[in-house]
């Protein structure tokens, strides 16, 4: 999965299907009802929102990317589940940052979108349904993994550090930890 979700940040921060640069934080600002000013030259600056691009590195590099790599560290009897856990995370974010928005808002395109309804999504619902099928996961191990990762864990993991540094209850240090810890800790749970 982290290879997809690699692909999945490209279309998200580098291009996206339309050729703008960085446009997933402009949608991920109006989620937060933030405005939002991109400068993309000499180096990327966005300001006015709690998603900033020091945010978006947490959220995607150290949080993501780390717990997409929990797994190799756990022992086996733990590795299902953290990898379940990945998978939750994984097609929730599909559906909760990108699919339901895409409908919500009559059809506009929001960047990550295209990625997660040809890769992400389909890989992650094949991969549990493989683990459900082989008996490695149980029904309520699945709904377990939902809840957490996806709907509501998800927008309180991600969003949930930015929110509160947004109101001045944190620091940026500290949401950038939180935020860190709730993404990286949570697959060993």
């Amino acid at each position: 999965m982290s290879c997809c979700y690699t692909f999945h940040q490209f279309e998200e921060y580098g291009f996206d299907i339309f050729g703008a640069r960085y446009s997933y934080i402009n949608h991920l600002c109006h989620i937060l009802h933030s405005e939002v000013q991109i400068e993309l030259w000499p180096h990327v600056v966005a300001t006015g929102c709690p998603a900033d691009q020091e945010a978006l590195l947490f959220i995607n590099v150290c949080g993501v990317m780390s717990m997409m790599f929990v797994p190799f560290l756990l022992p086996a009897r733990l590795r299902v589940l953290a990898t379940l856990f990945n998978l939750a995370f994984v097609a929730g974010n599909a559906a909760i940052f990108h699919i339901a928005p895409f409908i919500l808002t009559g059809g506009h395109y929001n960047a990550g979108l295209a990625q997660c309804v040809l890769m992400n999504l389909p890989i992650a619902l094949w991969a549990a349904r493989h683990l459900m099928r082989d008996n490695s996961i149980s029904p309520a191990q699945l709904a377990g993994a939902l809840l957490l990762a996806a709907f509501p864990g998800q927008p309180l993991l991600v969003l949930g550090p930015s929110l509160l540094l947004a109101h001045g209850l944190v620091s940026k240090a500290i949401a950038q930890l939180l935020l860190l810890s709730s993404l990286s800790l949570a697959p060993a749970a």
